[in-house]
């Protein structure tokens, strides 16, 4: 069995957008859609979805908290996370909404550092 190149370049076009899904990154075709609003840290300049109810994320792990630096503990860091995506269902938080949080939401990450020093 012979496969063209149309073919292959739809096989691979195909297992990329799969590998995309899985991994909950965006394809070109939800910006054009603009079903993605904001976020960071997407590479080449494109910005990822983030539209995370911070209610619903629990299990956070912070680290870095540094009790010398009371009250600013600014070295301190969300290192890891749950989301509840469906009610009773969680997922790890990836590495680019991680970013997200440590990075835009401050108020919320320092709430978070203080839950853990209390």
């Amino acid at each position: 069995m012979r496969i063209t190149r149309g073919q292959l370049r739809q096989i691979i076009t195909e297992e990329i957008q799969r590998c995309m899904l899985n991994e909950g990154i965006p394809t070109p075709e939800d910006f054009a859609s603009g079903a993605w609003i904001h976020g960071t840290r997407f590479g080449r300049g494109i910005e990822a979805p983030f539209d995370l109810d911070l209610d619903k994320i629990k299990n956070v792990e912070v680290e870095g908290i540094d009790m010398d630096d009371y009250p600013d503990f600014v070295d301190a860091f969300i290192a890891s996370g749950e989301y509840e995506h469906s009610p009773g269902e969680f997922r790890d938080l990836t590495e680019d909404e991680i970013d997200h949080l440590n990075d835009n939401e401050d108020e919320w990450k320092y709430k978070q550092v203080w839950e853990q020093v209390n």
